[in-house]
């Protein structure tokens, strides 16, 4: 499917946005595993949702249900319960896989797959945890990969991440729940600390430190920390980085993991998903004349790919919203500035980068972005895809060993855009349409809508013109 845009004078407008089909998938799959009925309200509603509520229901018969807008799901109470189903096909879903396998490595179980879930990502974990003590074979047949789990639960565990990889820093910090000591993983570069998070209000045995800092106390109060002490300790964390960075000191973060008998079952009320924001907040940026607020944001405006905006110009307004862990944020046009974005930063907006690399095609000079190897180690290359399409626009761009440079200009031509199967790529590129002179497509606009259905419908909502922004090609 094929989306033609064009070149739009203002946007203005509130938008709603979804939740996050990633945080939604971080909770459903160990919820399997905890004792007692875990529930998630709102739970996303797109197709990639809908595939995960029916791998559930079909696999794990009886563990779902779903009540309006809320999902419930009913634990086995244990990593090692007789009544999981040892035998699993998970089609060509890598994300679900790499979720769901490191659970298994105490029970063992059989897992059928597509080969393409055999990304280099996939295969970097079967080697850490191959050295961790697990036991794991994969057999490959004309159609499918075959990977095999013998139980184990070896001792103590000490890694350091070789990447920065947000996603196989989660499927490794999963498998140590599965070590029958206590363990730690060591991040040379601080990641976001999403997982973590859910996990303890699992109430894993999870604490996190970074060089220079004490070791945080087990006990119950550090668990439940309130949206004010989030808040608190991602400005101390800032605080922190800054001292880092003048002192020459390279930053780095230990996650230690003590031995995990069970996990709990918990309540999780989610916000809006900040990969469905980026392309407002970015729109509010670039197009002149435009005033975007985005409602109800999860984390926190000085992280991820708003701290890298702001790094590039951008004046975010934002306020926090009573009670949550999220905000709500508006946005207008700036002139945007080149920077060099790298190492914590970089990996801070993870698979968000598109956006930053969309705004970097509009800043005055040259932006480096370093250290983003992980966006080539999944389903698809994102830096690959990303770059072709900036040039397809005619933005000069070089790629460097672990990153790309973007030339930034003033002016850019309309283009056919392809979204590579990748949602964020797609937004993206749909924003840059918007600025772009003449007319563009989108091809692939289905990867958009499998995590944000109704996304062009929003755009549109906020053109103030009497023509639609966007039309749809069913190719």
């Amino acid at each position: 499917m094929n989306r033609n845009l064009r070149q739009v004078k203002r946007l203005e407008g509130t938008v709603e946005i979804p939740v996050s089909y990633k945080t939604a998938l971080r909770i459903v799959i160990p919820a399997l595993f905890a004792e007692g009925v875990t529930t998630i309200n709102p739970f996303p509603k797109c197709s990639a949702a809908e595939d995960l509520i029916r791998f559930i229901q079909n696999t794990f018969e009886g563990s779902l249900e779903r009540t309006g807008s809320t999902v419930s799901i009913k634990g086995y109470g244990s990593f090692t319960a007789g009544e999981l189903p040892s035998e699993i096909d998970v089609g060509s879903d890598s994300e679900i896989l790499m979720h769901l396998l490191p659970l298994y490595l105490r029970r063992g179980g059989r897992f059928t797959c597509g080969k393409s879930v055999a990304t280099p990502r996939f295969d970097s974990f079967i080697k850490q945890i191959d050295k961790m003590g697990f036991y794991v074979e994969k057999e490959e047949t004309e159609e499918k990969l075959i990977v095999k789990v013998t139980p184990a639960s070896p001792d103590s565990v000490h890694i350091v991440l070789a990447e920065a990889d947000e996603a196989l820093k989660t499927a490794l910090l999963y498998s140590m729940l599965n070590v029958s000591g206590n363990s730690r993983i060591i991040e040379p570069t601080p990641l976001p600390e999403d997982s973590e998070t859910i996990l303890r209000k699992f109430k894993a045995p999870i604490t996190s430190f970074r060089k220079g800092e004490a070791a945080a106390e087990d006990d119950d109060n550090a668990v439940e920390n309130s949206a004010e002490d989030n808040e608190l300790m991602r400005r101390i964390r800032k605080l922190q980085a800054k001292k880092e960075a003048s002192s020459g000191e390279k930053p780095s973060r230990t996650i230690q993991i003590a031995e995990t008998v069970r996990l709990k079952a918990a309540e999780f009320n989610l916000s809006g998903d900040p990969a469905c924001a980026a392309p407002f907040l970015l729109a509010g940026l670039l197009v002149n004349h435009s005033e975007i607020t985005v409602k109800s944001i999860e984390g926190s405006a000085t992280s991820g790919i708003f701290a890298a905006l702001r790094r590039m110009g951008a004046l975010f307004n934002s306020e926090r919203v009573k009670d949550r862990n999220a905000f709500d944020c508006l946005s207008t046009p700036v002139k945007l500035v080149s920077r060099k974005i790298s190492g914590e930063l970089t990996s801070d907006c993870g698979e968000l980068l598109p956006f930053v690399a969309v705004a970097a095609a509009y800043a005055e000079g040259q932006t480096v972005i370093r250290n983003a190897d992980f966006l080539r180690k999944g389903d698809r290359d994102i830096i690959a895809i990303t770059l072709q399409n900036l040039k397809k626009m005619g933005t000069k761009v070089g790629e460097i060993e672990d990153g790309f440079v973007i030339e930034g200009a003033r002016e850019h031509d309309g283009a056919e855009f392809d979204t590579g199967g990748a949602a964020t790529v797609g937004m993206a590129f749909a924003v840059a349409a918007l600025k772009n002179k003449g007319e563009s497509v989108i091809k692939g606009a289905e990867a958009v809508d499998a995590l944000f259905p109704d996304f062009f419908h929003r755009l549109d909502s906020l053109v103030k013109e009497d023509k639609p922004v966007s039309s749809e090609t069913i190719v």
